[in-house]
Protein backbone atom coordinates (compact mmCIF):
# COMPACT_ATOMS: atom_id res chain seq x y z
CA UNK A 1 0.00 0.00 0.00
CA UNK A 2 1.40 3.15 -1.06
CA UNK A 3 1.03 6.33 1.30
CA UNK A 4 0.01 9.44 -1.04
CA UNK A 5 2.44 12.59 -2.31
CA UNK A 6 2.48 15.60 -0.98
CA UNK A 7 0.90 17.30 -3.63
CA UNK A 8 -1.61 14.71 -4.05
CA UNK A 9 -2.51 14.95 -0.14
CA UNK A 10 -2.26 18.60 -0.86
CA UNK A 11 -5.05 18.79 -3.78
CA UNK A 12 -7.54 16.29 -2.12
CA UNK A 13 -7.49 18.45 0.98
CA UNK A 14 -8.10 21.37 -1.07
CA UNK A 15 -11.47 19.77 -2.65
CA UNK A 16 -12.39 18.18 -0.04
CA UNK A 17 -12.43 21.76 2.34
CA UNK A 18 -14.15 23.31 -0.41
CA UNK A 19 -17.41 21.12 -0.05
CA UNK A 20 -19.91 23.03 2.30
CA UNK A 21 -21.18 21.24 5.21
CA UNK A 22 -19.10 18.23 5.26
CA UNK A 23 -16.67 16.80 7.55
CA UNK A 24 -13.36 15.89 6.82
CA UNK A 25 -12.81 12.37 7.25
CA UNK A 26 -10.47 10.52 9.75
CA UNK A 27 -7.69 9.38 7.33
CA UNK A 28 -7.91 10.76 4.06
CA UNK A 29 -5.05 8.82 2.55
CA UNK A 30 -2.67 9.41 5.80
CA UNK A 31 -2.74 5.31 7.78
CA UNK A 32 -1.01 4.48 10.91
CA UNK A 33 2.22 3.85 9.19
CA UNK A 34 2.63 7.97 7.99
CA UNK A 35 3.19 8.09 11.65
CA UNK A 36 6.56 9.03 11.56
CA UNK A 37 6.23 12.14 8.48
CA UNK A 38 5.23 15.14 9.30
CA UNK A 39 1.50 16.55 7.99
CA UNK A 40 2.59 19.77 5.94
CA UNK A 41 -0.61 20.74 4.18
CA UNK A 42 -1.27 24.61 4.23
CA UNK A 43 -4.55 24.23 2.82
CA UNK A 44 -6.80 27.13 1.47
CA UNK A 45 -10.09 25.84 2.27
CA UNK A 46 -13.02 28.67 1.86
CA UNK A 47 -15.70 26.52 3.71
CA UNK A 48 -16.22 26.18 7.52
CA UNK A 49 -15.11 22.15 8.27
CA UNK A 50 -14.70 19.81 10.99
CA UNK A 51 -11.54 17.86 11.00
CA UNK A 52 -10.81 14.90 12.51
CA UNK A 53 -7.19 13.17 11.82
CA UNK A 54 -6.24 9.80 12.20
CA UNK A 55 -2.39 10.48 12.85
CA UNK A 56 0.32 10.29 15.44
CA UNK A 57 2.25 13.72 14.41
CA UNK A 58 1.44 17.05 13.03
CA UNK A 59 4.35 19.08 11.82
CA UNK A 60 5.09 23.01 12.12
CA UNK A 61 2.56 25.27 10.54
CA UNK A 62 0.51 22.13 9.34
CA UNK A 63 -2.43 24.27 9.44
CA UNK A 64 -0.88 27.50 9.33
CA UNK A 65 -3.61 30.56 9.28
CA UNK A 66 -6.53 27.32 8.02
CA UNK A 67 -9.35 29.77 9.00
CA UNK A 68 -12.28 27.51 8.43
CA UNK A 69 -11.70 24.88 10.24
CA UNK A 70 -14.19 24.74 13.27
CA UNK A 71 -14.20 21.32 15.20
CA UNK A 72 -10.96 19.80 15.83
CA UNK A 73 -10.42 15.74 16.89
CA UNK A 74 -6.93 15.35 17.04
CA UNK A 75 -7.40 12.99 19.71
CA UNK A 76 -4.95 10.31 17.92
CA UNK A 77 -1.94 13.17 18.10
CA UNK A 78 0.78 12.43 20.21
CA UNK A 79 3.01 15.42 19.34
CA UNK A 80 1.66 18.87 17.79
CA UNK A 81 4.36 21.22 15.94
CA UNK A 82 5.33 24.73 16.41
CA UNK A 83 2.22 27.29 14.84
CA UNK A 84 0.39 23.99 13.70
CA UNK A 85 -2.76 25.72 14.21
CA UNK A 86 -1.68 29.35 14.46
CA UNK A 87 -4.98 32.01 13.43
CA UNK A 88 -7.07 29.31 12.91
CA UNK A 89 -9.71 31.77 14.54
CA UNK A 90 -13.20 29.44 13.57
CA UNK A 91 -11.67 26.61 15.80
CA UNK A 92 -14.08 26.04 18.30
CA UNK A 93 -13.52 22.95 20.46
CA UNK A 94 -10.22 20.68 20.47
CA UNK A 95 -10.48 17.10 21.46
CA UNK A 96 -7.05 16.29 22.78
CA UNK A 97 -6.01 12.51 23.23
CA UNK A 98 -2.53 11.30 24.57
CA UNK A 99 -0.58 14.32 23.59
CA UNK A 100 2.76 14.64 25.12
CA UNK A 101 4.20 17.49 23.44
CA UNK A 102 2.30 20.72 22.25
CA UNK A 103 4.81 23.38 20.05
CA UNK A 104 5.64 27.20 20.61
CA UNK A 105 2.49 29.12 19.47
CA UNK A 106 0.50 25.98 18.59
CA UNK A 107 -2.65 27.49 19.57
CA UNK A 108 -2.42 31.35 18.91
CA UNK A 109 -4.93 33.45 18.16
CA UNK A 110 -7.34 30.23 17.79
CA UNK A 111 -10.12 33.04 18.88
CA UNK A 112 -12.61 30.90 18.50
CA UNK A 113 -11.88 28.17 21.85
CA UNK A 114 -13.84 28.59 24.78
CA UNK A 115 -12.60 25.38 27.17
CA UNK A 116 -8.93 24.13 27.05
CA UNK A 117 -8.61 20.34 28.85
CA UNK A 118 -4.89 19.69 28.72
CA UNK A 119 -4.74 15.51 29.45
CA UNK A 120 -2.16 13.94 31.70
CA UNK A 121 -0.24 12.96 28.93
CA UNK A 122 0.86 15.92 28.37
CA UNK A 123 4.90 16.48 29.34
CA UNK A 124 5.67 19.70 27.12
CA UNK A 125 3.73 22.76 26.28
CA UNK A 126 5.74 25.26 24.43
CA UNK A 127 6.37 29.23 24.81
CA UNK A 128 3.11 30.55 23.64
CA UNK A 129 1.08 27.88 22.94
CA UNK A 130 -2.40 29.83 23.41
CA UNK A 131 -1.40 32.78 23.19
CA UNK A 132 -3.92 35.59 22.79
CA UNK A 133 -6.93 32.55 22.82
CA UNK A 134 -9.02 35.58 24.03
CA UNK A 135 -12.59 33.86 24.81
CA UNK A 136 -11.06 30.67 26.80
CA UNK A 137 -13.18 31.06 30.31
CA UNK A 138 -11.68 27.41 31.30
CA UNK A 139 -8.37 26.02 31.62
CA UNK A 140 -7.21 22.18 33.16
CA UNK A 141 -3.85 21.24 33.04
CA UNK A 142 -3.46 17.71 33.63
CA UNK A 143 -1.09 15.92 36.09
CA UNK A 144 2.00 15.10 33.51
CA UNK A 145 2.78 18.67 32.88
CA UNK A 146 5.32 20.19 35.51
CA UNK A 147 6.54 23.46 33.66
CA UNK A 148 4.05 25.90 32.23
CA UNK A 149 5.94 28.09 30.17
CA UNK A 150 6.11 32.04 28.90
CA UNK A 151 3.49 33.39 27.43
CA UNK A 152 1.44 30.29 27.78
CA UNK A 153 -1.66 31.66 28.23
CA UNK A 154 -0.73 35.55 27.82
CA UNK A 155 -3.84 37.56 27.11
CA UNK A 156 -6.91 34.61 27.65
CA UNK A 157 -8.34 37.89 28.70
CA UNK A 158 -12.00 36.38 29.49
CA UNK A 159 -10.23 33.02 31.31
CA UNK A 160 -12.42 32.69 34.51
CA UNK A 161 -11.12 29.09 36.03
CA UNK A 162 -8.09 27.19 36.18
CA UNK A 163 -7.08 23.98 37.85
CA UNK A 164 -3.56 23.23 38.48
CA UNK A 165 -2.37 19.74 39.36
CA UNK A 166 0.28 19.79 42.71
CA UNK A 167 2.68 18.47 40.07
CA UNK A 168 3.66 21.93 38.68
CA UNK A 169 7.06 23.28 39.97
CA UNK A 170 7.25 26.25 37.72
CA UNK A 171 5.03 28.99 35.97
CA UNK A 172 6.95 30.89 33.39
CA UNK A 173 7.29 35.01 32.64
CA UNK A 174 4.04 36.76 31.75
CA UNK A 175 2.44 32.94 31.39
CA UNK A 176 -0.94 34.67 32.74
CA UNK A 177 -0.21 38.07 31.17
CA UNK A 178 -3.47 39.96 31.02
CA UNK A 179 -5.68 36.90 32.29
CA UNK A 180 -7.36 39.73 34.58
CA UNK A 181 -10.77 38.02 35.13
CA UNK A 182 -9.28 35.02 36.85
CA UNK A 183 -11.73 34.18 39.44
CA UNK A 184 -11.17 30.57 40.60
CA UNK A 185 -7.78 28.84 40.71
CA UNK A 186 -8.45 25.50 41.90
CA UNK A 187 -4.95 24.30 43.25
CA UNK A 188 -5.30 20.44 43.71
CA UNK A 189 -1.49 20.53 45.64
CA UNK A 190 -0.90 21.50 49.45
CA UNK A 191 0.13 24.97 50.81
CA UNK A 192 3.78 24.14 50.74
CA UNK A 193 3.62 22.77 47.10
CA UNK A 194 2.39 25.83 45.76
CA UNK A 195 5.01 27.59 48.17
CA UNK A 196 7.68 25.44 45.92
CA UNK A 197 6.94 26.69 42.45
CA UNK A 198 9.03 28.91 40.89
CA UNK A 199 6.94 31.79 39.31
CA UNK A 200 8.23 34.44 36.63
CA UNK A 201 7.27 38.10 36.50
CA UNK A 202 3.19 37.85 36.47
Amino acid sequence: HMLPQANEVFNTWKTVGKKEGDALGKTYGFTSSYQSRDIRIRAAMDKTVDLELNVFRIGDMAFFECRALEGLDISSATSIGNQAFYRCVSIDEVKFGAVTSIGDQAFMYCIGIDEINLPNSLKTLGVGAFMACYNVEELTIGSGLTAIPEDAFFYCDHLVSVSLQKNVTSIGKWAFYGCDAIETLNFKGTEANWKNITIGNK
